[in-house]
């Protein structure tokens, strides 16, 4: 999400289940790449060990290059700037202390 917000694309290499499906997902959304490759693999295995430097070199240079990601990534970084964010959510907090938004 931090590389999202900044318009920067991911290269990810997933530790949990979680991650792997973000991975997966940022990958078909064209927005990241994702370095797992289960090839057997089961969950909860190190797939470190299966990435080489030379793959994740491969990998950032191909990001670099990708300018439909790059503006993939520059559009959802537009989207998440408009979200109303923390200081809306502080507001809606602070109205709820007060008792404004509770329900009668």
């Amino acid at each position: 999400m931090q590389a999202l917000a900044a318009g920067a694309p991911s290269l990810i290499l997933p530790a949990n289940p979680d991650q792997i499906l973000v991975a997966q997902q940022a990958q078909a959304l064209g927005i990241g790449r994702n370095l797992w490759q289960p090839d057997g693999l089961p969950v909860g295995a190190a797939p470190l060990r299966k990435v080489t430097s030379a793959q994740i070199r491969r990998q950032v240079d191909e990001l670099i290059a990708d300018q439909e990601c790059a503006r993939r990534c520059q559009t959802l970084k537009h989207k998440i700037e408009a979200l109303p964010g923390a200081a809306s959510g502080a507001q809606i907090l602070e109205r709820i202390a007060q008792g404004e938004l509770m329900e009668q």
